[in-house]
């Protein structure tokens, strides 16, 4: 909270964005999804008078974890898909990239495996292109574990030895 101080005193509205989203973060880790959520949502405003669509993205996406942790999988959707919107208006492939992986969550934990492949594919396609070998490495997982709900043990023994491949 002393970085958030400093940011809000040198008026810089970018930094004190990022500020609230690590905060929410250590939220998340806590389990403290409300306060994680009126954090993020926080960071949003903040993103949104400065005009960066990239903030706005990444506290959307991170309020959509936020819910999916609740396992409220409505909200989560309803914001996963705003981030997918706010990352397409700012350009950043990565944000897309991680909306997709969220959406790719949220349909798994809605039982819907196929929409949940869709996404991470789509994740996994930008990861390559951006060589993002976190993002790569974290879908390779999902990839593994969905196919293996299908019960397609080949496809998902495939998809977790890249990931180990890799790292």
């Amino acid at each position: 909270t002393h970085a958030l101080k400093i940011t809000e005193e040198l008026h810089d509205q970018k930094a004190a964005a990022r500020c609230l989203i690590n905060i929410a973060a250590i939220y998340y880790e806590q389990k403290q999804y409300t306060t994680g959520i009126e954090t993020l949502k926080r960071a949003f405003q903040v993103g949104k008078s400065a005009g960066d669509e990239r903030t706005m993205g990444r506290s959307l996406n991170n309020i959509a974890y936020m819910f999916l942790g609740f396992k409220e999988l409505d909200s989560a959707f309803v914001y996963a898909q705003s981030a997918l919107r706010a990352s397409e208006v700012a350009g950043d492939l990565y944000l897309i990239a991680f909306a997709k992986r969220s959406l790719g969550d949220i349909y798994l934990a809605k039982n819907d495996p196929h929409e949940a492949l869709a996404n991470f594919n789509a994740c996994l396609g930008i990861s390559e292109k951006e060589k993002n070998t976190f993002l790569k490495v974290s879908t390779l997982h999902r990839l593994g574990m969905t196919y293996s709900a299908l019960g397609k043990y080949d496809k998902a023994l495939e998809h977790m030895l890249q990931g180990i491949g890799i790292t």
